[in-house]
């Protein structure tokens, strides 16, 4: 896949504030920004619209946390880049993140120069 296929990115997290502030950067390198506070409402347009996209995924969110979201999508054949935002340092937590197909995981609080530089790596890569 090349980068000017991936063109859309769908972002999940629980706390509506933090989807606010993360699309204005993300406006820099997608034309297609999908958000999402429930993670099931994700899944559900995930299974029906495959395009490709990078995913960035809160870890910790009520109903669907993001590393259950990542393995039910991936269980269904679908396989997206994947940044996970999280707040905790649990090494076990982010070891299963890893194994479900992580491409990078981002501490909360994000800095935004950090999420720039994933994201330019991931498309150079796609």
């Amino acid at each position: 896949m090349r980068s000017t296929e991936l063109k859309r990115v769908i972002v999940v997290d629980d706390e509506q504030d933090m989807l606010d502030t993360i699309r204005l950067p993300l406006r820099l390198y997608f034309q297609d920004i999908h958000t999402f506070s429930d993670s099931r409402k994700a899944l559900d347009f995930m299974g029906s619209d495959r395009t490709p996209a990078l995913l960035i995924l809160d870890l910790v969110m009520p109903v669907l946390d993001g590393a259950s979201l990542l393995e039910e999508l991936r269980s269904q054949n679908i396989a997206h880049p994947t940044v996970i935002l999280s707040a905790t340092s649990d090494r076990k937590i982010l070891e299963r993140c890893h194994r479900s197909g992580v491409t990078h995981i981002l501490q909360k609080p994000i800095d935004f120069s950090d999420l720039r530089s994933v994201i330019a790596g991931i498309l150079a890569q796609y």
